[in-house]
């Protein structure tokens, strides 16, 4: 178990207590709360090339929504795999709110474990970083909620640790999809973050685009098909 210093421990609640006086989530837009269940398989690009899939489920498990996101990507340089990565998580959303967490991750060899869960209100999470206490209504950096570019903090669910963002509105597009083009509500989200999110009016995220921090190139989702 992580030893937690007195120092982290007064940071924590600190922490804590800031995050009580904050609002909670926005409002959903009319129409939709959450994506339709079912699955959205992701192509991913580097540099144009496809690398890897991302594969997003929705589902109910009694009063709760489960959601998964499974994610393979490989690297080639001339045909030899330079870099590879998976990952494995659950979120479970009860009334609204995040509930608990699980997530493996792979990152070239490196693994780690992520667990996070709500009790009386605070959600508790162990990660390779430590453990964190969080109050109030927080969204995770899996990207998949429809107010993510609305809110001010996500959970980095690879490391368990708390990004500060902010987002913008940069238009309205029509972008092409698995079954013709859709509209699309096209953010902007910056900070410890940065992010181009494209959101439909089904709240379905469509399209992420962003550039690696290691190298620059270029990473782009695009979801290759609906599946109920």
């Amino acid at each position: 178990m992580t030893r937690i210093s007195r120092r982290n421990l007064l940071a924590v609640g600190a922490a804590a207590a800031s995050a009580a006086a904050r609002p909670r989530l926005p409002m959903a837009a009319a129409g939709c709360r959450y994506p339709p269940l079912g699955a959205i398989r992701y192509n991913v690009y580097r540099k144009g090339l496809r690398v890897g899939e991302h594969v997003a489920r929705f589902r109910r498990d009694g009063d709760d929504l489960k959601v998964t996101n499974d994610i393979e990507l490989v690297v080639r340089f001339f045909g030899i795999p330079v870099y590879r990565y998976a990952h494995r998580n659950e979120e479970i959303w009860r009334n609204g709110r995040l509930h608990a967490v699980t997530s493996k991750t792979n990152k070239d060899g490196k693994k780690f474990d992520l667990t996070a869960e709500r009790r009386e209100g605070v959600l508790h999470v162990r990660g390779r970083k430590g453990e964190l206490a969080i109050e109030g209504d927080i969204l995770t950096a899996s990207l998949w909620h429809p107010q993510t570019p609305k809110v001010e903090r996500l959970l980095d669910i690879e490391d368990g640790v708390v990004k500060q963002i902010r987002g913008r509105v940069r238009g309205t597009e029509q972008i092409p999809g698995p079954s013709g083009e859709r509209r699309a509500k096209h953010y902007r989200i910056r900070g410890d973050m940065d992010r181009d999110l494209w959101y439909g009016d089904d709240c379905r995220l469509l399209r992420v685009a962003f550039d690696a921090s290691k190298d620059g190139s270029r990473i782009v989702l695009e979801p290759r098909a609906f599946e109920t």
